[in-house]
């Protein structure tokens, strides 16, 4: 019960505790003992800490008060089933006294560990403690400040030996530590060598273990040759009858035939799911038959490349543009293509893609906007427009483009947030974020809650992307995990130079590439081939690396500054080999896969534009019958105007005339549109001459008999 004994821990020993009742010897140094009386606990009869009275009146008979101490009251209650500790009877009556706490807290008493001292120097002294030189804390004051002196000023507190680990139990003080470290210096060095021995010893140990394990295993492995050639001289002997062992051999094969059949079955189920999943649509019965369009076209890059010009321009930013996303919605017209944007001026802009005016604009952001996405999963099962953005204020939000409000808000990042990416299973319930805390986030869009944290990054991570479903998939563990997600992976980009794959399904990492030389600014997997990734660096640099192989494919060279996007280009009439780049040099660039070419630039605007952070390539929405090339190409600009890239051709006219029966149609067509056609019109009677005005367009003469 004495709250001032000295107890050890294994971290420091002799630590002075205030949660007993205080020692009636060490405060009556300083103090009358009759002044003492009122404060003693009843059943310790020391000073009473945290004094509680008895008020029960079962004891008003009692002249003076029935004072016991919190600790002691306590662990009385606890041995005796809640009983009174005096008349031992039960529901008594307890209550804080503060009258005499605060008495108690100003009584005057010496050091603890001073009182201590004097008690060891009456008594035999201790043997773990050295006293050659004596020290004497002089220090006296009110109980309720004795605890900070204690902890914090007292030059008796305790201060265990440097070598303790090693077997020094040694007790020291501040005045004789150094004392102690100079003249135990050789008993240090023995108890160092000794533990150096041990350790030497359990390693010997734990070698000739290992040797054993090593030769249990050759033997097993010997013994396992011999079992094989036992099978295999039984299987070639030309008996009729079944021998044991066949049996076993065939009913392993077959379990392991079904065992395939099952996953082949099941990875056949899941790839069927994921398909249905991504080709919901909700159609509304208001006798439209509005959806979701869902639009496969093809890009001419040929034509693209020879013709494209400046197509629209949506003006609207003041400063950088971050970001944009492209989605086509069942509108009252039929066809609702909206595009959003996020920019360094704190906002996002939602714009109708006829006609460029912008529709709405968001600001709730406080800091720029760095990502935007429209949300997949709302539209799919709530059948609701809903942009999801990002920003550097640590947050990502949900705004609902029709109510023009925000109604969801994800915060856990510590820092700000880049890149994010809706998951391609599960309709887009998930949600990934990259962040400049290292960290990357799995969200539940449908509860709002982080599912789990990927670490690994040794910075910021400012980019990432999922891939395409891997029906090559290694993993073998067909259980669903956290989220499900088997055969899908995403990987991500961080300003630590490397790029990182990790598992959906098992949440791990996979693979860890290097090869940049600066920040990571983009990455994307490749739609056609699942094991592809492509990633633009701040090291002016694009690069191609194989998720099989582990390893960098092929680099592509050209810019002269550093690069903020990088893509593959949609699919061509005959192939996908063409990826492209966007950069500060203010040029989206055009590359061969095979041959690390450069086929095409499109150059900004320098003072306009500035640089090149985003871009995304748009279906061509073309009502007219005029030949287009499949995809337009938008982008984002330094000073905040979004252009639109695209095919162009001159007005065409068509000129009829009869001459002798024959009807002569007259037009002019791009080149590559002629080669098309070449196959279809092997028929006709077809001259073709070049037009002098546009150099890559070819006149037609068709001379169609008259019926």
């Amino acid at each position: 019960m004495l709250t001032h004994t000295l107890k050890e821990d294994k971290k420091k020993a002799n630590t002075v505790t205030f949660k007993e009742c205080y020692d009636k010897e060490w405060v009556a140094l300083l103090n009358e003992q009759a002044s003492l009386k009122g404060f003693q606990c009843v059943l310790c009869e020391q000073i009473a800490h945290n004094a509680i009275e008895l008020t029960c009146s079962e004891h008003e008979d009692y002249q003076d008060a029935l004072v016991i101490g919190e600790q002691c009251l306590k662990q009385y209650l606890n041995e005796h089933n809640n009983q009174c500790p005096v008349g031992n009877h039960d529901n008594c009556n307890y209550m804080k006294s503060r009258t005499i706490r605060n008495l108690v807290d100003e009584l005057t008493v010496i050091c603890p560990r001073q009182f201590e001292s004097q008690l060891a120097n009456n008594q035999t002294k201790k043997e773990n403690i050295i006293t050659e030189t004596k020290q004497y804390c002089k220090y006296k004051g009110g109980i309720k400040k004795m605890e900070d002196h204690v902890d914090n000023s007292c030059c008796l507190k305790p201060v265990m030996c440097k070598f303790k680990d090693f077997g020094c139990d040694a007790t020291l003080f501040d005045f004789n530590f150094e004392q102690h470290q100079k003249s135990q210096m050789q008993k240090h060095l023995g108890l160092l060598l000794d533990y150096i021995a041990v350790l030497q010893q359990k390693l010997d140990q734990y070698q000739l273990k290992e040797s054993k394990q090593i030769q249990e295993i050759e033997t097993l492995r010997l013994k396992e040759k011999e079992q094989e050639n036992e099978i295999q001289m039984l299987k070639n002997k030309d008996n009729k009858n079944i021998s044991p062992i066949e049996i076993v051999l065939n009913k392993r094969e077959q379990s392991e035939e079904k065992g395939n059949e099952i996953k082949s079955v099941q990875n056949h189920l899941q790839q069927d799911s994921f398909k249905q999943c991504n080709k919901i649509t909700k159609i509304v019965d208001d006798g439209d038959n509005d959806k979701l369009s869902i639009q496969s076209p093809t890009f001419n890059f040929d034509l693209f490349q020879s013709s494209s010009k400046l197509l629209q321009t949506f003006v609207g930013h003041t400063n950088w543009v971050y970001c944009i996303d492209y989605s086509t919605f069942g509108g009252d017209d039929g066809d609702d293509s909206l595009l959003c944007s996020g920019s360094e001026d704190k906002t996002i802009r939602i714009w109708n893609i006829k006609t460029t005016k912008q529709i709405k604009i968001f600001n709730g952001h406080s800091e720029c906007v760095n990502c935007v996405k429209f949300s997949p999963y709302h539209y799919n099962c709530q059948y609701r427009k809903i942009v999801c953005f990002s920003s550097d204020d640590k947050t990502i939000r949900f705004w609902d483009i029709k109510d023009n409000k925000e109604f969801q808000i994800l915060s856990g990042h510590d820092s700000w947030v880049g890149c994010i990416q809706f998951s391609p299973f599960n309709c887009g319930q998930y949600l990934c974020s990259a962040s400049g805390d290292n960290t990357i986030r799995i969200w539940d869009i449908e509860t709002a809650t982080t599912l789990h944290i990927f670490k690994g990054h040794t910075r910021e991570v400012g980019c990432i992307d999922f891939s395409p479903l891997q029906v090559n998939n290694n993993n073998s563990n067909n259980t669903a995990g956290i989220i499900g997600g088997n055969g899908y992976t995403f990987c991500s980009g961080s300003s630590d130079g490397t790029i990182r794959v990790w598992d959906v399904e098992t949440l791990k990492q996979l693979i860890d590439f290097e090869g940049h030389e600066d920040i990571i600014r983009s990455v994307k997997y490749s739609p056609y081939e699942p094991n592809t990734i492509l990633s633009g660096s701040e090291d002016k640099t694009v690069r191609l690396w194989d998720i099989r192989s582990k390893k960098q494919i092929s680099v592509f060279n050209g810019h002269t500054n550093w690069i903020g996007a990088v893509d593959f280009s949609p699919p061509f009439v005959n192939n996908s080999n063409v990826i492209c780049s966007g950069s500060r040099d203010n040029t989206i660039r055009f590359w061969d896969i095979q041959s690390s070419k450069q086929l095409h630039v499109i150059k900004g605007n320098c003072k306009e534009n500035d640089g090149i952070w985003c871009f995304k390539f748009l279906p061509a929405n073309n009502n007219t019958k005029n030949i287009d090339c499949g995809f337009n190409l938008c982008y984002g600009s330094r000073f905040g105007p979004i252009y639109v890239w695209g095919y162009f051709h001159p007005q065409i006219r068509i000129v009829l005339s009869m001459e002798q029966n024959v009807i002569k149609i007259s037009a002019l067509f791009h080149i590559q549109i002629v080669l098309n056609a070449l196959d279809c019109c092997k028929n006709q009677s077809i001259s073709w001459f070049r037009y002098r005005k546009y150099p890559k367009m070819l006149c037609a003469m068709f001379f169609i008999k008259k019926i």
